[in-house]
């Protein structure tokens, strides 16, 4: 009878205190009027944290993790960049109605909206902060909306994991020194009661004292409910006789906290006693202090099961009587306590038949309840009340019914695997949805669970193919390289595609044995994966990120085992038979592994200019599959040349013709001969081109090189042979190449050699050059003017702009009238029309 006497003594100040709750009589949705106005949101904030602002990371839905990232140095002066306050107002607008649509807060659009803010807060100076009130107002609310995003309206991140968010989040508000108001202490009791965190109510009106702020009447009683969670009853009733100092009012929480606060006590009331107590101050009996007096007694069932269970039975018969329904707030509470206790309670087993409702309302009232049925593995009890509900000819037409199930089902790493798999299974046979398995798939790799992954991995290549893609988040979040091998025996196989292995290798193995090349080598001849594969995606590797340096040592050591084998000729396929590119992708030659090959073989040209070290690393980057590029087969050509050593570059030169049916570095073979007059190495080389890409293209090309050469006769001598006759195409890519090496003259002669030939667009010719007049020599396209005028020749409007802009900005006077118009010279602009110039003339008067 103590702590009834004890009860009389507060009786009075309680009487004084109260306010009357409203009845609950329907079952209530969730709370979510705080997203009706950015300016009414509780402002929030959380507990000290070691934890930095931006070391926030993936938290799964069982366990929290973190990923720190390095803490940028807040001391280090900056310039201070103007703050877009539109584009912070657009993401946070877009947050909000986001979060009020779904009636929850996901993890991932928490992380992206809060490292927007953090991004616009350190643009700010100090003197922003405190004098722009418009700045400061904004600040103050947004920082507000992130923290009270930290509590229960997280649902699929778990209360560690938020209470971790929380903790960073109000870091960044201290250290920023972000104004927080007493609305701001509030929000963040609340989340702190909400992720369970225990912490001292004391330091929390300390803290609001020291920052010059008044608790109110939400501030104590919140505190009251951590006081009364803690069974510290005497802290309780040192803050309710303040609020009474205060003349504050109390209301039904403040009853359901104390209900759970007294049954800690070894000898706590009755339920009845404690209703009949809040009659006696006009306060009627809720479902939240209903609740409170369920969960109450969950928390003595293990101490004290025999009595807990008799004032459960009583608690229930007083709920069937006054026909109390809960809120889904309450009944995820209500799970979450009792569930641990269903099975070993008829009582309580009972008690959830009535409780639980039908899966009625809102998608997020659904996946709360389902959510906190699997958390306390409860899942037939989930799957029953999952296919209880009743489903649309409309929902059922998009094939999408029970996402949020799948989520429920992948996320949580309780939930047995065969459980997951057979509901996923259901839910495609009755055709409510269809990518089931798929969706079961996503969602477990995005949360890491791989037992998951691989389950349904299996389950869909028995009924479609596997593709290479879908182990990726298995390698990715692979701790060891055990777990890779286990992968790469298990889930891929050697027999899958060349093109998307080697993209796996290169994307995600390597980086998991980047420090230990041997022992992926040797695990890859264990598992029969192809040599040429292994080494090709190392070398990729090795160029994506930058470490060409360690990739030649490692060729240089490299046992002869793993190279092996000479190049094998394969037919020429990524040029026409006029020797020009076909722009086109092929699913065996991927354009970016070429590159990256080329790239590779080229620096260890001029890293090494070694040629059994070319060829050794030429060796390795070899795949059945694909071709090498004229570039990479250049590299065995260009290793020779650079040491002078001629003739082992046209030997190594005429090889890869007859077997490549490529000419790689044919131009600067050529030019070799034409400078040390060598008439008969000239003519092989002729040959080998003439064979493959014709007469007409391999003159070309000779003509080209003795205008490098300097030797105009001979240039100008085949340009005008009777019938010769080349694709306009070739002639525009020299042009444009000639231009691009700066070689103004060369340029010059090159155009008035072939600006008469048949079918080209003459004006295009003098628009490359008058661009790299622009670039070298301004004062010469005056000089081109005055040639167009002598031929007769009649430029276009656009040749005519890019003239008048180059003269213009030499401050040269331009010798005609300008056209009006704008026109900038560049690639986009300048490209040769599909029709010849029309170079008739007028006749002469």
């Amino acid at each position: 009878m103590a702590f009834l006497t004890n009860i009389r003594l507060l009786t009075p100040m309680i009487r004084s205190m109260m306010v009357r709750g409203p009845r609950a009589c329907l079952l209530r949705p969730t709370n979510t009027a705080m997203f009706s106005s950015v300016g009414m949101i509780h402002k929030l904030n959380s507990p000290q944290s070691s934890l930095q602002h931006n070391q926030i990371g993936h938290l799964g839905s069982d366990q929290a993790q973190t990923t720190s990232t390095e803490q940028p140095d807040l001391d280090k002066p900056r310039e201070t960049p103007r703050l877009n306050l539109d584009s912070l107002d657009r993401a946070f607008n877009t947050f909000e109605e986001r979060c009020q649509r779904n009636e929850r807060v996901t993890e991932k659009d928490f992380i992206r909206t809060f490292n927007t803010f953090t991004k616009a807060v350190e643009n700010l100076n100090e003197e922003q902060l405190k004098n722009n009130s418009h700045i400061r107002s904004n600040i103050i609310i947004y920082s507000s909306l992130l923290l009270r995003c930290c509590g229960n309206l997280m649902l699929d991140t778990p209360p560690k994991g938020r209470e971790l968010l929380a903790g960073n989040l109000w870091t960044f508000i201290k250290e920023k020194q972000i104004p927080v108001d007493v609305s701001h202490f509030n929000s963040l009791i609340r989340v702190l009661n909400e992720n369970g965190t225990n912490y001292d109510p004391k330091k929390i009106i300390d803290e609001m004292i020291e920052r010059g702020l008044a608790p109110d009447r939400i501030t104590y009683q919140r505190l009251i409910h951590q006081y009364c969670l803690q069974g510290d009853i005497a802290g309780a009733t040192g803050l309710l006789e303040t609020m009474k100092e205060k003349e504050m009012e109390l209301n039904e929480a403040t009853f359901a906290s104390l209900i759970i606060g007294y049954s800690k006590q070894d000898k706590p009331p009755t339920i009845s006693e404690m209703f009949d107590l809040m009659r006696s101050n006009n306060i009627e009996p809720n479902s939240k202090s209903y609740a409170a007096a369920f969960i109450a007694q969950a928390g003595r069932m293990a101490t004290h099961p025999e009595s807990a269970v008799d004032e459960f039975k009583k608690a229930y018969e007083l709920l069937e009587k006054d026909e109390i329904q809960f809120t889904v707030n309450e009944i995820v509470d209500l799970i979450t306590a009792l569930g641990p206790f269903k099975k070993s309670h008829d009582i309580i087993d009972k008690f959830f038949k009535t409780v639980l409702p039908s899966l009625e309302g809102t998608m997020s009232s659904r996946y709360r309840i389902l959510a906190s049925l699997v958390r306390v593995n409860l899942f037939e009890e989930a799957s029953q009340l999952f296919w209880s509900q009743r489903v649309t000819d409309r929902a059922l037409k998009t094939g999408m019914v029970g996402s949020y199930y799948i989520r429920v089902l992948a996320s949580h790493f309780n939930v047995p695997i065969d459980f997951a798999l057979k509901e996923c299974l259901m839910l495609q046979e009755k055709g409510w949805n269809v990518k089931a398995i798929y969706m079961l798939y996503f969602t477990a790799a995005e949360v890491g669970r791989l037992d998951v992954v691989r389950a349904a991995l299996k389950k869909i290549a028995e009924s479609d193919t596997m593709k290479v893609h879908y182990t990726w988040p298995l390698i990715a979040q692979a701790k060891t390289q055990d777990e890779v091998a286990e992968v790469l025996k298990n889930e891929l196989n050697p027999r899958m595609h060349q093109s998307d292995l080697l993209e796996t290798f290169s994307q995600w193995v390597w980086p998991k044995f980047a420090d230990d090349a041997p022992k992926l080598f040797e695990l890859g001849k264990q598992l029969q994966y192809d040599r040429n594969l292994l080494m090709a995606s190392f070398l990729n590797y090795s160029v994506q990120e930058n470490k060409i340096v360690e990739a030649i040592k490692f060729i240089s050591d490299a046992p002869e085992e793993l190279v092996g084998g000479e190049a094998q000729a394969t037919a020429n396929d990524d040029e026409d038979d006029e020797g020009e590119p076909v722009v086109q992708s092929r699913s065996n030659q991927p354009t970016e592994r070429s590159n990256l090959v080329a790239r590779l073989l080229n620096q260890i040209v001029d890293e090494t200019k070694d040629p059994e070290l070319v060829k050794k690393a030429f060796n390795m980057c070899k795949l059945p599959s694909q071709q090498m590029s004229v570039r990479a087969l250049g590299a065995l050509v260009k290793v020779h040349l650079v040491n002078d050593d001629f003739e082992k570059a046209l030997e190594e030169f005429l090889r890869i013709a007859q077997e490549y049916r490529k000419t790689p570095c044919r131009t600067e073979l050529m030019s070799h001969c034409l400078m040390k007059k060598d008439p008969e190495t000239l003519q092989k080389i002729m040959n080998a081109v003439t064979e493959i890409f014709g007469e007409t293209n391999s003159l070309f090309d000779l003509a080209v090189c003795c205008l490098k050469c300097n030797k105009l006769k001979q240039a100008q001598k085949i340009f005008s042979s009777p019938g010769f006759r080349v694709r306009p195409i070739r002639v525009y890519q020299t042009c444009r190449n000639l231009a691009r090496s700066g070689n103004v003259s060369v340029l010059e002669n090159f155009v008035n050699l072939t600006r008469d030939m048949y079918d080209l667009n003459q004006d295009y010719l003098y628009m490359v050059l008058v661009d790299v007049y622009d670039k070298y020599d301004p004062k010469r396209t005056l000089h081109l003017w005055n040639m167009m005028q002598e031929e007769e020749f009649q430029p276009s409007k656009k040749s005519l702009i890019m003239i008048a802009n180059v003269l213009e900005k030499n401050n040269i006077e331009v010798p005609f009238q300008k056209p009006g118009g704008s026109f900038q010279g560049d690639r986009n602009n300048m490209r040769p029309s599909r029709y010849s110039q029309d170079r008739t003339r007028e006749p002469l008067m």
